[in-house]
Order: structure tokens, then sequence, then C-alpha cells
């Protein structure tokens, strides 16, 4: 296997992939954002907003929108190392051929990473919470998170060797853990997202999930062709 090619591929298939996830963001959440934003602006200024404070606002947003595809792009080739990784790691377990057992994880890290937390914590439309509570806010969401995905992967070892219908049990612990996180850990402090229109929800969740259908579908040609991977891996554990 080309190391070098490897990694390209991840590169390559992670900002493809963040070009689609920041796409669909523009095109279905993005309208929320702006309208949110807006009001937000709206409140701060009062009577006194004049030109000037709306030329600012103009070349603020601009400058967020300028910015939002090369953050998604950086993103993507963040969780596509992530990926790669576990896909090298745990790949050559899952059922079917290389493009089903791609799929097929790109699908379940969606669930543990955005779904699960997605349930406990929302997303948030601008102005809800407050500047205060943001790190409480943000270390809910990672603790969810870590939970979630650290969960999944830890029962996942320990279920290698074991054969259906003893392997069920395993999924079944994950859901179990994921369940007891989301009731014993704390809300929001400020009920941030909980107010958020059901249509942002699912702009979000479709924007993170074209993200994950996008992702194997570049990465293993590439890695194929760029790399010299044949996934999934063979002979190992």
């Amino acid at each position: 296997m080309g190391v070098a090619g490897l990694l390209a591929a991840v590169v390559v298939s992670g900002a493809a992939a963040g070009a689609v996830f920041g796409a669909v963001t523009q095109a279905l959440a993005v309208p929320h954002i702006e309208a949110a934003t807006l009001a937000e602006a709206q409140a701060l200024a009062g009577a006194g907003g004049g030109a000037a404070f709306w030329a600012g606002y103009a070349d603020y947003r601009a400058w967020q929108g300028a910015g939002a595809m090369a953050a998604s792009m950086v993103l993507g080739c963040a969780f596509a190392a992530l990926y790669a990784a576990v896909y090298l790691a745990y790949g050559h377990r899952l059922p079917g051929g290389a493009a089903a057992r791609a799929y097929a994880l790109a699908g379940a890290m969606w669930v543990a990473l955005y779904a699960v937390p997605a349930i406990k914590y929302p997303p948030a439309l601008p102005g809800e919470g407050s500047a205060e509570t943001l790190g409480a806010r943000v270390g809910l969401h990672a603790a969810l998170l870590a939970i979630s995905g650290g969960s999944a992967i830890v029962l996942h070892r320990a279920s290698l060797g074991s054969r259906w219908p003893r392997r069920a049990i395993y999924p079944a612990a994950w859901a179990i853990t994921v369940a007891a996180a989301v009731a014993l850990l704390p809300g929001h402090p400020d009920g941030a997202g909980e107010g958020a229109a059901w249509e942002f929800r699912a702009a979000s969740a479709a924007a993170v999930a074209a993200y994950w259908a996008a992702l194997p579908a570049a990465l293993v040609p590439l890695a194929r062709r760029l790399g010299g991977w044949e996934p999934p891996l063979r002979g190992r554990g």
C-alpha cells in the first residue's frame, strides 16, 4: 500500500465530501441561520441602527460566508482521517463487499457522532444560548459524543471473535449505554437548541448525512487508485 497515495486519497476525498457538506448546508440550513442572525442584529441595533451598523453587518456576514466552504473542507479532511483509521482497523470485520462495508461504517459514524449527540443537544441557531454558557454547552456535547463514539469502538472490539446470536449483545449494550448517557447528562444550561425549528434540525442532519454519504463514495475509489488499497483489508484478525 502506498502511504503517500492513501494520505492523498484521504485529503482529497475529505475535502470533496466537506464541499458537499458545505453546499448542502448553504442550500438548506443557511437560510434559517440568516433569518436568526438578522433577527439578532435587529434586536442589537434597536432604534439606533443606522447605515454604518448595517454596512458592518453585511461585511461581517460576507466574511463568514466566504470562509464557510473552506472551513467545511478542512473539517471534512479531519473526519476523513478518522474514518480511514477506523476503516483500516475494523472495516474487514463488517459484512458485505468493499462498498457495502464502507457505507455501513459511514452510516454507523453518522449515528454515533452526530445523531446521538443531536438527540440530547440539537443544533442551535444564532441567538440561542448566552456566551457565558458556551463552554459548558460545548463540554456537554463533547462528553456525549465521546461516550457514543468511544463505547461503540470498545464494544466492537469486545465483540470480536463472538458469533451470532451472542454478538447481538454488543449493539444492545451500546444502545443501553447511550440511552443512559442521554438520560443522565444535564441539558444545556440555558436551553440552547430547544427552540430551533424542526426544519433547521432536519437541514443540519441532512447536511451531515450528505457528508457521510459522499465520503466513502470518494475515498474507496481514490484509495484504490492512489494508494493501492483494495478495501476491505484481508487477512487481519
